[in-house]
């Protein structure tokens, strides 16, 4: 289906703003869809742990013949999980068509329209870590991500909050498309710029609301492997920082080895592009040039068992610190 444009009546989104599942998620979503909708990008809007929630895809994507790829493992219990919630958005509503079995590679179609927008919701109940809808075999031109929490790991679905799965969702989006973030907080993205992985931040302009939007500018060769680096850089930061067990003691340092050779190990076999990706973030995380106040009251709080009581005996921890990230990545000084 082709994206051709068009926009919904303040009515409209009034009955959008009753239906939304956080108060003041409004102007935020009308502020995405006015960017996103101008993209010359094409290619459906992939919603992955999707639940019942179509106000918020539709608010964010809404054009004529746009396209919703909806998949939450869910559904193969709930197959008619969202009708209520969609015929309570849509001005019509066609009987859904359905193909196969829910969690066994079937489909649900339901196409309705809003505001003479005619548009098209498919749904499926599979694992989003494994299944690939191929309607977005050449990409999707939008990601939604909301709740990667997963309730089903007993039934061993996968979480999309693990890194791999994240950035194999992440590879799904064409360049130029964007991601819509308001769930996932994997570790490696707080090592990671977004410009290391290949995107870049949107301001959108309305600071308080909770989705993050991003645009994609490139693929990333080794990104799979960058984040693996990423995963053992965030594991020593914390254990320096005395995180994993509240304190900071003599063994520290020495303990950081674990990590440290974890991470050489995975940095030794990646291209030159890549390590200068994995270089940056050991700067900015365990090799910083600049030591923040914030970094070193933490130092001080977790370290006064073991003698660290003023800023200077906090730096010269740090230091000892970086002494030992050199003697694994001499390259850093």
């Amino acid at each position: 289906m082709e994206l051709k444009g068009g926009g919904l009546s303040n009515l409209t989104w009034q009955k959008f703003e009753r239906a939304m599942p956080i108060e003041g998620l409004l102007t935020g979503v009308r502020a995405i869809n006015s960017i996103v909708t101008r993209s010359s990008v094409k290619g459906p809007f992939y919603y992955v742990g999707s639940g019942a929630d179509v106000v918020l895809p539709i608010g964010m994507a809404h054009k004529d013949g746009a396209l919703f790829i909806m998949d939450d493992y869910a559904y193969q219990n709930n197959p008619s999980w969202l009708d209520d919630n969609l015929r309570a958005l849509a001005s019509t509503m066609e009987n859904p068509i359905i193909n196969g079995e829910l969690g066994k590679d079937g489909k649900r179609i339901i196409t309705f329209s809003v505001d003479g927008l005619k548009m098209q919701i498919i749904m499926y109940g599979e694992d989003v870590t494994t299944f690939d809808p191929p309607e977005i075999s050449e990409g999707c031109a939008m990601l939604f991500i909301r709740a990667p929490t997963n309730p089903y790991d007993d039934l061993g679905v996968g979480s999309i909050s693990y890194p791999e799965n994240t950035i194999k969702l992440f590879n799904k989006v064409k360049i130029g498309g964007y991601i819509a973030n308001m769930g996932i907080s994997s570790s490696f993205l707080s090592i990671l710029s977004p410009d290391d992985i290949g995107l870049e931040i949107v301001d959108y302009g309305v600071a308080t609301c909770p989705i993050e939007l991003y645009r994609k500018t490139r693929n990333v060769p080794e990104l799979t492997k960058i984040v693996e680096c990423a995963e053992e850089i965030h594991n020593a930061v914390n254990l320096r920082n005395g995180e994993y067990t509240g304190e900071i003691n003599g063994d520290t340092i020495t303990d950081m080895n674990t990590f440290l050779v974890e991470l050489k190990q995975k940095y030794n076999v990646l291209g030159l592009p890549a390590k200068q990706i994995v270089l940056n973030a050991l700067r900015r995380h365990l090799f910083a040039t600049e030591i923040s106040r914030s970094l070193v009251d933490g130092i001080k709080k977790r370290g006064i068992a073991y003698g660290i009581i003023t800023d200077e005996d906090a730096i010269r921890f740090l230091q000892s610190s970086y002494s030992k990230v050199l003697e694994f990545f001499p390259e850093l000084n």
